[in-house]
């Protein structure tokens, strides 16, 4: 496996994109490329480059569309359609060996939680139909 990959489907630039936008809503591909570098070191030409291929990976994935004034924003419902996956996939970047990709997934995480008006108990509390079936 390659060491890049965090998750079959998704590598790290990937990741970051999809919590970034999570958290900004949109971006252009220039500021999505600067905040996917803050954490590690300024944007170069290899970064943007980097950024705008996993982007247009992303988008061609059904994951992100274009606006009409060219930013990058999350496809309507294309990552994850429920909440509790959408959520699981944003906290499965807090394994990241980077600090700055484990910031922005924390932060996604919260935007996300806001964005939903619940509280962390209820979005981790297991329905007890669902628990009654895990436990037979």
């Amino acid at each position: 496996m390659n060491a890049a990959r965090i998750e079959p489907g998704f590598d790290r630039v990937e990741y970051a994109i999809i919590a970034i936008l999570t958290r900004t809503g949109h971006l252009s591909t220039q500021l999505l490329a600067l905040e996917v570098a803050a954490p590690f070191a300024q944007l170069s030409p290899t970064i943007y480059a980097n950024v705008r291929k996993a982007a247009d990976r992303l988008q061609r994935e059904g994951v992100l569309r274009r606006t009409r004034y060219g930013e990058w924003m999350l496809a309507d419902g294309a990552v994850h359609a429920e909440p509790k996956e959408r959520l699981a996939s944003i906290l499965g970047m807090l394994g990241s060996a980077h600090d700055g990709e484990i910031l922005a997934a924390a932060r996604a995480a919260e935007a996300e939680r806001k964005r939903l008006g619940a509280t962390w108990r209820q979005l981790l509390s297991v329905p007890s139909s669902a628990a009654q079936v895990q436990a037979a």
